[in-house]
Formats: C-alpha cells, structure tokens, sequence
C-alpha cells in the first residue's frame, strides 16, 4: 500500500521540460549613451542602421535565427535660400540571417553569421522660386522624387557581455555586399504671367534617370547593443 501511494504521488508531481530555446531582443543604445555619458570627443560615425534586434537560439549548440530592423525620417527645410528648399527624407533596413553563438568563460558570448541585407530609401525634395519682372511674374515649382532599393548579404559577428543572467550588452561588425537600384524623377513646372497683354505660358518638365551600383561596406563595432535575455 505505501509503495502504491508513494508511486502515485511521484507520478503527479510535475517535471519541468528544459528550456529548448533563447530568445534575445536587443535595442541600440549610442545615442542614449551619449545623453548620460559625455562622448563629445568621441566623432565615430554610427553606420549601423538596425536599431532593434531579435535573435531566437537553441540552447544545444547555439544555432540561430536572427534578424534586425530600422527606420529613420527626417524633414530639412532651408529657410534662408529663395527657393525654399524642403526635403523628406524615410529610409528604411532591415535584415535576416542564420548563425551561431558560443559562450566564453561565464560571462562573453561570441557569434556569427550570414545575414541577408535590404533597404528602401525615399528622398523627396520641394522647392519653389518667384520672379517679379515689373510687367509679369515668372514662378517655377521643382519636385525631385528619388527612390532607391537595395538588396545583398554578407557576413556578421558579434561579441557581448553578461551584465547578468538575463541582461547583456553588445556589439557587432558586419560586412555586406549589395546591388543598388536608384530611380530619380524631377518634374518641374515654370508659369510666366504677362500683365501687359494678360498671358500665361505653363512650361512641364518630367526627366527620368535611372542608375544601378554595387559596394561592399564594412561596419565597424562602435554600435552598442543593450541585450534581454528571455
């Protein structure tokens, strides 16, 4: 009797499965590096342009799959020429790879792998200029629309430190080849008004251009990754 019970409570005593996977999400944190500590002296640029990562790891053997993400808009408007330029600017990167990862010692974590590279880059450019001839008024609108996609691959490695169990800090070094396709339009649009036998002339404008390169760019390690471990 008392071994049937002992074997009917062990069997309903749950047992934890060991965890199969990592995961890792990553943010990049140089500009907020910069607002704590003062790294004025430091002019590395950061050409890294994936701010977010996401890494999901078999913890037997380490293989990954990871991927990483960016975005960034700007809009400049120049003010102080007449023509009152103004630029859009979005351009978007975004990459995904396979690989794997290595523990040394206790506390760094080394990895590598081949990452497919793409990125969509919009600049769209405005600007505007009127001329007053006394008798009439000469006024052009100018709009530059240009669109370039890319795609490549190449290789990553990355190095990171176990602040703790869960939380790390990070950094990488990548080197892509990839094939540009860049699309330019510039439409412009010129009216001349004549007061003196009340015309308007309205003069179009639509050029097209198209250019493909090729590069290999190597970043260097100076982005910083802060790294939660789940």
């Amino acid at each position: 009797m008392l071994s049937a019970i002992a074997f009917f409570t062990t069997a309903q005593t749950p047992v934890d499965k060991p965890e199969k996977f990592n995961h890792y999400g990553g943010v990049q944190i140089n500009q907020l590096l910069k607002q704590i500590i003062n790294l004025n002296n430091n002019n590395a640029p950061i050409t890294n342009p994936y701010l977010l990562t996401y890494t999901i790891s078999t913890v037997k053997g380490g293989w990954n799959l990871h991927m990483g993400i960016g975005y960034d808009y700007k809009r400049i408007l120049d003010k102080n020429t007449p023509a009152n330029h103004e630029s859009k600017i979005s351009d978007l990167n975004y990459r995904v790879g396979v690989g794997q990862t290595v523990m040394f010692g206790k506390k760094f974590e080394a990895g590598y792998g081949l990452d497919y590279t793409a990125e969509h880059k919009v600049d769209k450019t405005f600007s505007t200029s009127v001329t007053n001839f006394g008798n009439g008024i000469d006024s052009s609108a100018t709009t530059s629309t240009s669109k370039t996609t890319s795609k490549g691959f190449g290789a990553q490695f990355t190095l990171s430190f176990h602040i703790s169990d869960r939380v790390l800090i990070g950094t990488e070094t990548t080197y892509y080849y990839a094939d540009a396709t860049q699309k330019l339009n510039v439409l412009i649009t010129e009216t001349v008004t004549n007061d003196f036998n009340n015309t308007t002339i309205v003069t179009t404008t639509n050029t097209n251009l198209e250019t493909e390169t090729s590069s290999f760019t190597f970043s260097v390690p100076v982005a910083i990754f802060l790294l939660l471990k789940f």
